[in-house]
């Protein structure tokens, strides 16, 4: 399935690769690379994407996969693999939402992450963890054993990291639908909410089968905010929103790079390109049972940041993705390091020997400055008999606090691993002063072997709320179901008040107590106890949760709701779906969210029964339900009889079987007369669903249908289906009533008038066809042209024919050139096929835009607005904001406020189709030119007629006289152009909406001050920092052909010339390829091949993995059919000069050919767009030359193979993402060092 887009072989054909990065001569700088593992390349494996060295063995996440990987004799090479755990990634998401990184926890156990492609497995122990649709983090030991959720509900958290007081931290991703990303603490058995079903509904919601975008949980409930009134009661919330693109995480380790980020986190925040991505840092701070965040900022910014660590070497890495969603291999890592570092970790690993050393010596590492070192010995020391005395005495001492720490999770991890001595010793130092000491304590003995939770329960009533709540947690862990008085009474001390209290407390429920238990808080006094009971029987899939719909609290009967429809427990929905019979639903009495409503509506709208049919026809025309649910119910009958596949209201397959049309029948005809009265906004539905049905009414006989027809009161909607209805009865004075309604004013009425009037009597209605031409309503005129497009050719070859020339002649209104140009496109008609002819010949030549100036006018804002927030390919949302603050959209782009102030619409759809033809201040990355032969790369901030200024960091922004530059630097945005991902309609549409956004940006750029950059004090450029010269070219077959006098017409080079403008943004003003935007056309084997794909490329577009000069590229956009609507004398132009240009030397490309190739190709270019090639369509470059005269040169001799070529940047040719291993000397496997590339920023 699907294989006509991405062939199976594209997915096994390259594999994920390892590599390590080596310094051979001790500058600094890493020289070479060695692939340590590679063969990651089954169907099923996904990106590379996280990795650590730990104990000699290196863990690697690869979707489905988590392997443990050995070099058993040091050479640099994997001798054994073991996958530790698969069954990850059960479902398709977004692109990287898969296995994330590792971490290593104070318990001595890893801890990963994995995105919303969700996990389904069963451990060596023979647990099963399902989780199809949400993200989590998991945790297990060394060897692979005893792996475990910790915590679920996340979307994409990238990596997990723990401060030196052992809180672990992840930040996750936002949705782009308005939210934005969070900051979460790490906490057992928590949910944070999260379900794909959630993003199906926003960006898939069409292929769900919904037309219009839906309400869904994570929105309306704001569960992506910090603890608000209107969520749920099952998740913990974040602690803070920060940051649009989180990815790599990291907290300073105590010794190493520390300026400005002492006692900190770090978090990359990936926005897509350098200019709006950077590292954020932040602290935490307790605050109730949880923590929040303290003293957030930026730490670096312009750079497109995707991961951070701490070396051994004192150094801090981060690596650099450049820009753009898709793998390339422009990808690099750098350095930031302290003058003077003193002894680093790694020289003191280079001494020391953990699997050696003496306890003693251990001992006196648990007080080390660095947290590694520290935890190392901790580790070490908990592996041996000998530690426990010594572990004892660091949790005892008050000296040193970080010390005491370690010393009590060593004590925790001899006691989870059965060592009741250990257990006894963490025992006795519960009563502590310290509630920091307290709550590690409690935690590990969470695990203990412990009988029974005597020794926890005075615990409960901790004066620390978090000692209260990991108290529970531990509880609910031993399972003593002697423990639920003490539970409660913390649940109800709580009150509701906080959500990790409410958490812990249902985690102990769930733990010691069974479902009739439960259920029976029905009668507790306190509110917070009921409410805890029902997300505990939430937990437990319970149907005995529907005691609690009728709670006389709001929260409580919610949550039940709430916990019957969304984990989908249906046994007791019939229960649920009867609330809908309640008539104080929606009174002040009883409110209800809209939400909660849905759930309601869905749930009797899945009981296929009379009794629950029914209740979703009385939900329609119940007047105090909100008329978006009303109209909700409404389309849910329409669908009734054939359910989707998907359940619409949570996002998920949960398929319904077919049901028996007679119910509808029945049901609808004793009912139909409440649906017709239930007012004006549902009756069109209405009658749509009786002419389905065959339904009679005395309100649907054909004069009261002509009273509906004709009641200017009503609207169009109700009108036009009032008019389909009445055709079908074929009346007498149905041309009557027919051209009546195509003469109103009301536009729907006329519109729907004019279709039926053309399928019944073609001739009658063209009358009223023309009429509609010249109307004053655009889209009036634009469904003309649409309808003018079927009609039979006597009567519409004239109108087109007349309608194109008056285009061609610039007579033609611009606002329904894209509606006359579609419908004379689906005509066969040799006259009309010139006229278009004869149009397109007519577009400016010099002008890139001149084939979509039909899409400048005519578009629907409303609809304009819906591609931008909802459509799935260009995700305009995702980048973009349109409005003040945070409150919609991404901040990788610039915001688009008062946008229709800077630009008109041709400057909209310039931007749209050609993104790097002008790019924002602050959002594009160039590399600029001095004319003394140095060169600064940075963000271009702003730029005046005089002088530009460039930000190279945070503290370096310079500012550059044009006088000083050798030529006009190229800026590079991360936008991928439009042109092939919307169509004309949409991009019309969008521009529409752009052309709204007349509202000022209240928002200023933050002030800064620039350093004047002259010739005279620009220094140097490090040699080891330019690139790499660009690989030699691989000489093809084709180059063999080309004559030495091979003459080509200077004008048709200077035509080529003006064309490839419309080339620069992607392919650069040398042909030299921009990163992750368009591959190099210098000396590329493609360029100087078979013409046949160059012309092919030009009319159909290009998408997918394309290999040049050796090396693979993978774009964030396919290239768009850049020659479709252009000469065939300018396509054959742009060809000829790229082909002898930018050192490449081929024959000439003719219009004749061009021509030809649309003859032979007539079929699939007449397809509206036509299919996009891929590289598989292509000729193979080195088999099958082009001679001079430009027919195909058929060879018999075999493809000369193809070279390894070095790439730029790290000089490392790779396929797949890259895998930087950093590995200390400890792993047995070799230390990494590097040195920054920029040592200014």
């Amino acid at each position: 399935k699907w294989q006509e887009k991405l062939p199976l072989e594209k997915l096994t054909t390259v594999s994920e690769k390892i590599r390590v990065l080596i310094d051979t001569d001790g500058d600094g700088v890493a020289d070479t690379s060695e692939i340590f593992a590679e063969k990651f390349d089954d169907l099923l494996d996904g990106t590379a994407a996280g990795i650590m060295a730990f104990e000699g063995k290196i863990y690697f996440a690869c979707i489905p996969n988590i392997w443990m990987i050995e070099d058993v004799d040091g050479d640099l090479k994997s001798d054994k693999r073991e996958v530790l755990q698969d069954g990850f990634g059960v479902r398709v998401s977004f692109s990287g939402h898969d296995l994330n990184g590792f971490a290593l926890g104070p318990d001595g156990r890893l801890y990963t992450t994995i995105g919303d492609r969700g996990f389904s497995f069963t451990t060596k122990e023979g647990l099963e963890y399902k989780y199809p649709n949400q993200g989590a983090i998991l945790r297990f030991e060394p060897d692979g054993s005893k792996m475990e959720v910790v915590h679920t509900g996340l979307r994409n958290p990238k990596e997990i990291a723990f401060d030196q007081f052992g809180t672990g931290i992840t930040v996750d991703n936002n949705s782009d639908q308005g939210d934005r990303a969070r900051v979460v603490f790490m906490l057992e058995g928590a949910d944070s909410g999260w379900r794909m079903g959630h993003q199906v509904l926003h960006s898939f919601h069409k292929t769900a089968g919904i037309p219009n975008k839906p309400i869904n949980q994570w929105m309306q409930e704001k569960m992506w905010e910090p603890k608000n009134d209107s969520q749920p009661g099952h998740i913990v919330p974040p602690m803070l929103n920060l940051t649009s693109g989180p990815s790599g995480l990291a907290f300073y380790p105590g010794t190493g790079f520390g300026l400005g980020c002492k006692d900190q986190f770090l978090i990359c925040d990936y926005r897509g390109g350098a200019a709006a991505s950077g590292i954020w840092k932040f602290s935490i701070k307790d605050e109730g049972a949880g923590f929040a965040v303290d003293n957030s900022g930026k730490f670096n910014w312009g750079v497109a940041a995707t991961d951070i660590e701490w070396g051994y070497d004192g150094k801090l890495y981060v690596s650099d993705f450049v820009s753009g969603w898709q793998s390339h291999n422009a990808g690099r890592v750098y350095t930031l390091e302290e003058q003077n570092p003193g002894k680093t970790v790694a020289e003191f690993l280079a001494e020391f020997d953990f699997a050696t050393a003496t306890p003693r010596s251990l001992s006196g590492l648990l007080g080390h400055a660095d947290q590694r070192i520290r935890l190392r010995a901790q580790l070490q020391l908990a592996s041996l008999p000998e530690g426990l005395p010594i572990l004892t005495a660091a949790s005892n001492q008050k000296i040193n606090y970080l010390e005491r720490l370690h010393g009590i999770w060593g004590l925790g991890i001899m006691a989870r691993k059965g060592n009741t001595m250990a257990a006894n010793i963490l025992a006795r130092q519960l009563p502590n002063d310290d509630p920091r000491i307290r709550a590690q304590v409690t935690q590990a003995l969470g695990e203990a072997p412990l009988e029974t939770a005597d020794i926890l329960l005075p615990v409960l009533t901790d004066g620390s709320p978090r000692v209260r709540a990991l108290a529970a947690i531990a509880v609910g862990r031993i399972g003593d179901s002697a423990a639920l008085p003490s539970i409660l009474e913390m649940i109800q001390f709580n009150g509701n008040n906080d959500p990790v209290l409410r958490h812990s407390g249902v985690m102990a429920l769930v733990g010691i107590a069974n479902e009739q238990e439960i259920a029976n808080l029905i009668s507790h006094e306190s509110e917070a106890v009921r409410h805890a009971a029902v997300i505990a029987l939430r937990r437990k899939g319970s149907p005995k949760v529907i005691s609690f719909l009728g709670d006389t609290s709001l929260q409580v009967s919610n949550d039940a709701i709430r916990a019957i429809h969304d984990t989908q427990i249906e046994k007791a929905r019939p229960i649920l779906a009867a609330l809908l019979d309640d008539e104080s639903i929606g009174t002040p009495q009883r409110p209800v969210s809209r939400m909660i409503l849905r759930r309601l509506i869905h749930t009797a709208y899945r009981i296929p029964n009379e009794q629950n049919l029914l209740r979703v026809i009385k939900a329609a025309v119940n007047p105090l339900f909100p008329i978006e649910e009303r109209k909700e119910a409404m389309r849910l009958l329409s669908m009734w009889e054939n359910p989707h596949v998907v359940d619409q209201s949570l996002g998920y397959h949960s398929p319904l079987s077919p049901r028996d049309p007679a119910i509808m029948m029945k049901v609808l005809g004793e009912h139909i007369s409440l649906l017709l009265d239930g007012g004006q906004e549902i009756f069109g539905d209405a009658m749509k669903l009786a002419l389905r049905y065959g339904i009679q009414h005395e309100g649907l006989d054909s004069g009261s249908l002509t009273r509906i027809i004709r009641d200017h009161q009503t609207d169009g909607k109700t009108r036009a289906g009032a008019l389909d209805l009445f055709l079908k009865g074929n009346p007498e004075n149905a041309e009557e009533i027919l051209s009546e309604a195509a003469r109103s004013k009301n536009e729907e009425l006329a519109a729907k008038a004019l279709q039926l009037g053309s399928e019944r009597n073609p001739a009658s209605t063209l009358a009223a066809l023309k009429g509609a031409l010249k109307s004053d309503r655009i889209s009036m005129r634009q469904m003309a042209w649409g309808i003018i497009g079927e009609l039979p050719s006597e009567h519409a070859v004239p109108l087109i024919r007349e309608g194109l020339l008056d285009l061609r002649d610039g007579k033609g209104n611009r606002a329904t050139g894209l509606d006359l140009l579609i419908a004379a496109r689906k005509r066969e008609e040799k006259s009309i096929k010139s006229a278009l002819s004869d149009y397109e010949a007519s577009l400016p030549k010099d002008d890139p835009l001149a084939v979509w100036q039909t899409s400048l006018a005519g578009g629907d804002a409303n609809r304009g607005f819906k591609v931008f927030q909802t459509h799935a390919a260009a995700q305009c949302m995702r980048c973009h904001r349109h409005e003040p603050g945070h409150s919609e959209g991404g901040e990788a782009g610039p915001n688009l406020m008062g946008v229709a102030l800077r630009q008109d619409a041709k400057g909209l759809l310039e931007s749209l189709i050609l993104p790097h033809a002008k790019i924002a201040d602050g959002f594009g990355v160039a590399e600029v030119k001095l004319k003394n032969g140095k060169s600064k790369s940075g963000t271009i901030i702003a730029s005046t007629g005089e002088h530009l200024d460039l930000k190279e960091s945070e503290s370096a922004i310079w500012r550059i006289n044009f006088s000083d530059l050798a030529e006009t630097p190229q800026p590079v945005s991360a936008m991928p152009a439009m042109g092939q991902i919307l169509t004309p309609y949409e991009t019309r549409d969008v521009i529409a909406w752009l052309l709204t956004l007349t509202k000022p940006n209240s928002e200023k750029p933050a002030p800064y001050e620039a350093k004047e950059l002259s010739l005279a004090d620009s220094k140097k450029i490090d040699e080891k920092e330019k690139r790499n010269e660009a690989p030699a070219h691989l000489k093809t077959q084709t180059d063999q052909t080309v004559s030495e006098n091979n003459e080509i017409d200077p004008a048709v080079m200077e035509l080529g010339k003006a064309q490839y403008n419309l080339c620069l943004g992607c392919h650069g003003p040398t042909g030299q390829g921009m990163p992750n935007v368009g591959p190099p056309l210098a000396k590329s084997e493609w360029v100087a091949g078979p013409v046949e794909n160059l012309i092919g490329i030009q009319l159909r577009g290009l998408q997918g993995a394309i290999t040049v000069n050796g090396q693979d590229y993978q774009f964030a956009a396919p290239m768009v059919a850049m020659g479709a609507g252009q000469p065939d004398e300018n396509i054959a132009a742009v060809l000829t000069y790229i082909r002898n240009s930018f050192g490449n030397s081929a024959s000439a490309v003719t219009p004749e050919m061009v021509a030809n190739y649309k003859e032979i190709n007539k079929e699939v270019l007449s397809k509206v767009p036509p299919p996009m090639l891929n590289v598989k369509d292509l000729i193979d470059p080195f088999t099958k030359p082009i001679g001079v005269d430009g027919t195909p040169v058929i060879s018999d001799a075999p493809a000369p193979a193809i070279p390894e070529i070095p790439s730029t940047g790290l000089g490392v040719s790779t396929t797949g993402m890259i895998i930087f291993l950093l590995i200390a000397g400890l792993t047995g496997v070799g230390l990494l060092r590097m040195k920054t590339v920029n040592k200014e920023g």
